[in-house]
């Protein structure tokens, strides 16, 4: 049983205008404008209108699990199991075009439905994805992938992914219930000159709760250390990696295996829950608008010049 999510958001920005032309400054330069003005901040002004650099802020959080399975403790305790929910949830898609289930590929270096891979600052967009691919947990083949991610030049945006399985079985006896499944995860956070904040979260978490006391009995959120219970934490599947200066902050870890056991010790029904729910959060202003403000200060200053050579 699949459930699937796409969102992707496409805001191109094209602007002329705003800061002076190259060749006007070279105009003014040539009528001794710029006369009284300080040359440092002449050559810096020049320098500002002469460079075709954006600011930058990109981020995505990633988590692909494989092989998660469960088992029972004694195996005869354990009596039926069936999924009520097993679906991909619609995320928060910053500002720009409304969010859409499954949309098709609308800018250039955006991967397709269920593409889980990283697509860097290639435009400016918002995208979140999701995917169940197998729920059978008994069988140890449980799957799921989720992303969110975001990039833009000018203003802000933000992209998420969730997943979410909710089943229900019983037990006759006292039982111990392990699990284990393999995580890769990949989050990076980037920004260029001019970026405000970049942040990638990515979040897992399993629980089991008693339906006949409404009781959450096991919470699990892998941390990257061995708490009570667990046999492998390889590494924290709940945090989050931002920057608000120009970087690039990238973790990599690869695959890595996680296992834990839950004792069960009242008879009756039970309800298992395993949400997984990436996001990006990004927010940059363009390089030419400093410019701008900087040449609008430099006008001012030549005005103050002139009158002064006056």
């Amino acid at each position: 049983m699949k459930r699937k999510m796409k969102l992707l958001v496409v805001k191109k920005f094209k602007k002329t205008g705003g800061c002076m032309s190259m060749n006007k400054f070279k105009a003014m330069r040539k009528r001794n404008v710029f006369s009284g003005v300080p040359a440092a901040l002449v050559l810096c002004v020049a320098t500002a209108l002469s460079a075709n650099v954006h600011a930058s802020s990109y981020a995505v959080a990633t988590n692909s699990i494989t092989n998660f399975g469960m088992t029972f403790s004694p195996s005869t305790s354990f009596t039926g199991f069936t999924f009520s929910s097993d679906t991909a949830a619609q995320g928060n898609t910053g500002t720009g075009n409304a969010a859409t289930m499954d949309a098709a590929a609308s800018c250039i270096g955006c991967s397709y439905n269920n593409s889980f891979m990283a697509h860097g600052m290639v435009s400016d967009y918002s995208y979140g994805d999701a995917q169940i691919t197998n729920n059978n947990v008994l069988l140890g083949t449980g799957s799921a992938s989720v992303i969110g991610e975001s990039s833009v030049s000018n203003g802000v945006g933000s992209g998420s992914g969730i997943n979410t399985m909710v089943g229900y079985f019983s037990v006759t006896a006292p039982t111990t219930v392990n699990f284990g499944f393999d995580a890769t995860p990949y989050l990076q956070s980037q920004i260029t000159a001019g970026g405000l904040a970049s942040v990638a979260n990515i979040n897992m978490t399993v629980t089991i709760s008693n339906m006949l006391t409404n009781q959450t009995v096991f919470s699990w959120a892998p941390n990257g250390s061995l708490d009570a219970g667990e046999t492998a934490d390889a590494f924290n599947l709940n945090w989050g990696l931002g920057l608000v200066n120009t970087g690039n902050a990238v973790f990599n870890p690869g695959s890595g295996h996680f296992a834990s056991s839950a004792n069960l010790a009242a008879i009756g029904p039970y309800s298992l829950n395993i949400t997984m729910n990436n996001s990006a959060f990004v927010s940059a202003v363009p390089v030419p608008a400093a410019a701008w403000l900087l040449g609008s200060g430099l006008i001012g200053l030549v005005g103050i010049a002139r009158r002064k050579v006056s």
